[in-house]
């Protein structure tokens, strides 16, 4: 219990400080967004280039780990759209299914990753990050886009989209490190320490910018939705996410080894996606998105608290 405490105290004693702080005005929404912008345009990105180009390709980015992570969480999708549709909008429902599957793979999992597992912290970052920018964020945009009656056709839309996302940095420095990685270059040392010194930002800056946004957000809204997403997010997602990594397992041709099976189960359990109120805000649905936000970040203090002591015993 006290190597779980050791592990979870750092990280929500950093979002703490950071909400206090916001909250008595030394931290304002421009310094959050102007860090944010940092973290999304340099820090993520190098971490992204200097995890995937630092090893054989083969290691770094694994079918046993992605494919279950994508299936079971496009399986969730596939179940929960339907559910939400019968009481709310398509974009209400597009919005809730989001907040439900896609978690803070960057912000909150990395530091934890850090704390727990730092061997293959940036390894599983960087499969996350591949599999959330080139599968759930594009099919939750496309689908957003859809309910806006954008021009042209369903492909087009899609294309749109999925081009909007591929020239993002995230993705050009996932590119940049595949392609380093498969022509077996070792990049010198003077390339490699910016970007080490940029990715060393990541982990705690996150936590900064996680706290002081959950100072700034005003929840408000549909509680039940809100609700709804947290216990999606916090409870259905991990299960889900354990139940395709334990069939995967059973057909024996995706063995995955105890820590990483650890690593993509408590992605699962990750509070929801850190941009998912500002998403949300663009659709004019900002209020239960702002306090799923705040449920799943508060209630996570509890869910990955417990899923630690489960899986590191």
């Amino acid at each position: 219990m006290l190597a779980v405490l050791e592990i979870i105290f750092p990280i929500y004693a950093l979002i703490g400080l950071s909400f206090f702080l916001t909250r008595r005005g030394f931290f304002s929404a421009e310094d959050l967004r102007a860090f944010g912008k940092f973290m999304i345009t340099l820090g993520f990105p190098a971490l992204m280039f200097t995890a995937i180009a630092r090893r054989p390709l083969a290691e770094t980015i694994q079918m046993s780990y992605m494919l279950p992570y994508a299936l079971g969480t496009l399986a969730l999708m596939a179940l929960l759209y339907p559910a939400f549709r019968r009481s709310f909008d398509h974009k209400t429902t597009t919005l809730a299914t989001m907040g439900s599957t896609c978690p803070n793979s960057g912000f909150i999992g990395y530091p934890i990753l850090l704390l727990a597992m730092p061997e293959i912290a940036d390894k599983v970052l960087a499969q996350n990050l591949v599999v959330e920018n080139m599968i759930f964020l594009p099919l939750i945009f496309t689908l957003l886009e859809l309910g806006n009656g954008g021009e042209g056709s369903r492909l087009q839309i899609a294309g749109r989209v999925f081009w909007r996302v591929l020239t993002g940095p995230l993705v050009l420095a996932m590119l940049a490190g595949v392609a380093v990685s498969a022509s077996g270059l070792t990049l010198p040392g003077a390339l490699l320490r910016p970007l080490d010194m940029l990715a060393a930002a990541s982990g705690a800056l996150a936590l900064i910018v996680i706290g002081g946004n959950l100072a700034l957000l005003k929840p408000k809204g549909v509680r039940a939705l809100a609700g709804y997403i947290v216990a999606g997010k916090l409870l259905l997602h991990p299960l889900a996410i354990f139940v395709a990594v334990t069939l995967a397992a059973m057909t024996g041709l995706l063995p995955l080894d105890g820590e990483m099976r650890a690593a993509l189960i408590l992605t699962g359990a990750l509070p929801t996606f850190g941009m998912f109120p500002v998403v949300a805000q663009a659709h004019g649905r900002e209020g239960f998105a702002s306090a799923a936000q705040f449920g799943t970040t508060l209630g996570a203090l509890f869910t990955l608290t417990a899923l630690l002591l489960v899986l590191g015993g």
